[in-house]
């Protein structure tokens, strides 16, 4: 792994009928819809998320094989060159790294986790008789996985104007990470990936160093990361950091889903209702299935 994957444990849990279809819908966008509409991090109870979260990933597998955790991203901001006058710019100078709060477990009847960072494929009900689709064969049940992370933050210093002195100011709260997963029952491949970050806007400049709020999150996906992008990082780079990692330039564009030829599908969108937890619990919801499935 590229950084430590370690948190508070969420067992996984097993979902069909309208709840894998909200969740599915909220894949596509952004909040789950049971008649009526919510953000998706409301969807679990506050004794099963770390207390210091603030970015929840929700994932719902329905393929036939499960999703495991392949590798871990957090991405990081470089310092801007600075431009003009050096007095009115403030500079950044490091970037403190969230952590993962968070991440699923297959668990046994005891609670003892069994298979950590697995997401269990789509299968029948344990009495698929009882569960009939209308059009005939079994109706499914597939896994559902939770990671969440505490906020990065961007460190800086900046120059009081026309003095010699010198102050400490924090960027934005962010979220800058990736997670790529397997696709394949031993865990090889292809890899299916999700690179997100929160974006922190420039709202106003104040004679003492600069006022941000995060205005803007974005998102993109890909179904064979090692084809189309080598590894973890280039992905997370090539779709992320369109403005160099600094958060005054242009917003990074993604892709809110992929289809491969092999008919793998990966959804992914930010929830757009505030979460009841308050405006600074953000959500995304990512849905991977394959062409064969009826679950979603």
């Amino acid at each position: 792994m590229a950084i430590p994957t370690t948190g508070n444990i969420t067992p996984v849990a097993l979902i069909g009928g309208v709840f894998a279809h909200g969740l599915a819908q909220a894949s596509q966008m952004g909040d789950y819809d049971d008649g009526t509409i919510f953000n998706p991090f409301d969807l679990f109870d506050s004794a099963d998320v770390r207390q210091d979260a603030r970015y929840a990933v929700v994932i719902l597998n329905s393929m036939s094989t499960p999703l495991r955790l392949v590798d871990s991203y957090a991405g990081t901001a470089p310092v801007p060159v600075q431009t003009g006058n050096p007095q009115m710019q403030n500079s950044y100078r490091s970037y403190v790294t969230g952590d993962q709060a968070n991440y699923p477990a297959v668990n046994d009847r005891g609670n003892q986790v069994v298979r950590p960072h697995e997401i269990p494929g789509a299968r029948p009900f344990p009495n698929s008789q009882m569960h009939l689709r209308p059009e005939g064969g079994p109706k499914l049940i597939g896994g559902v996985g939770l990671y969440t992370f505490t906020p990065s933050v961007q460190k800086g210093v900046f120059i009081v104007p026309w003095t010699p002195n010198m102050g400490v100011i924090d960027g934005g709260a962010h979220i800058r990470r990736a997670l790529s997963f397997s696709t394949s029952a031993d865990g090889s491949g292809p890899l299916v990936a999700v690179a997100f970050r929160t974006k922190a806007h420039l709202t106003s400049v104040q004679p003492y160093g600069n006022r941000w709020t995060c205005a803007s999150m974005h998102s993109t996906v890909t179904t064979d990361l090692k084809a189309n992008y080598g590894d973890l990082r280039t992905f997370y780079e090539q779709t992320m950091l369109t403005d160099s990692g600094f958060d005054e330039g242009p917003d990074p564009s993604g892709k809110s889903y992929e289809v491969s030829p092999a008919g793998i599908t990966i959804w992914a969108a930010f929830a757009k209702t505030p979460s009841q937890r308050g405006d600074d619990y953000k959500a995304l919801t990512v849905w991977v299935r394959d062409i064969a499935s009826t679950l979603g």
